[in-house]
């Protein structure tokens, strides 16, 4: 009786790829415990079945994972997991029982012959599936990437159109910044026009008031010398007078 042939579906190939990804970055080199515990673990997730050490080979090899655990390593993980917790198995599209050897795409329902040549012509058909995804995988990177780009390119020219708007505001404030400029040198100009004309005539009053300080002090020593002589003359006349009075006084005879 032969083996059955077991398939997956793209999804189960994508979880089974990603967790085998996962467990390789998250156990360390020498740590092949810990990684077969987690990539045991996420294929029975997805799967819902224990399989085999060369099943889950195949797997690592067509996903690029070069770790190569030695059998006792193996045997002793799947022990593990059979053990553990884990998610019951599901009902398979296995056609007869026994061990499973290799994953053929999900698009091959019909089962191949176990041979030699049946197990390459697995392999390849794995390596097929998985680069499939890669290929996939990629596509849709590239479209986000367009996306992204279309983004960027939108936020760029919503940016150019800024930069316009803000050199042509930045324009007009400059003008008017000058125009305001032109108008405070001119007020400044007129201002300094009139402190020159306000000097020139303080300057002017300067020196009328010093001529008219110069004529009433000119006056005031006349007119206190004409005061001077007009005393010294009165005080003649009063002298003359005083004399005239004595002279006249003598003249008159005594009453009787």
């Amino acid at each position: 009786m032969g083996r059955p042939v077991i398939t997956f579906t793209s999804d189960e190939w994508r979880a089974i790829a990603a967790a085998a990804t996962s467990a390789n970055e998250a156990a360390p080199h020498h740590a092949n415990n810990e990684f077969l515990d987690q990539f045991i673990a996420g294929v029975a997730r997805t799967t819902g079945q224990f399989y085999g050490q060369t099943l889950y080979e195949r797997m690592l090899s067509a996903v690029g994972i070069r770790r190569r655990p030695s059998a006792l390593t193996w045997s002793k993980a799947i022990r593990r997991a059979r053990e553990a917790a884990l998610p019951e198995p599901r009902s398979r599209n296995v056609h007869e029982a026994g061990e499973p050897i290799a994953p053929p795409p999900a698009a091959c329902p019909s089962p191949l012959p176990v041979d030699e040549r049946s197990d390459e012509m697995m392999d390849l058909r794995v390596r097929v599936e998985v680069s499939e995804m890669a290929l996939r995988d990629a596509y849709a990177r590239l479209a986000r990437y367009e996306a992204e780009c279309t983004t960027v390119g939108g936020r760029a020219m919503s940016a150019e159109s800024q930069v316009r708007e803000l050199t042509q505001q930045l324009e007009r404030e400059r003008a008017e910044h000058g125009q305001r400029t032109a108008e405070l040198v001119q007020r400044l100009d007129a201002l300094t026009d009139a402190i020159q004309r306000m000097a020139g005539l303080e300057n002017h009053m300067r020196m009328q008031t010093d001529n008219l300080r110069q004529q009433m002090s000119e006056q005031c020593r006349y007119w206190k010398g004409r005061a001077e002589a007009l005393d010294k003359a009165l005080s003649d006349e009063r002298i003359k007078a005083d004399a005239m009075r004595r002279v006249l006084g003598n003249r008159i005879p005594p009453s009787a």
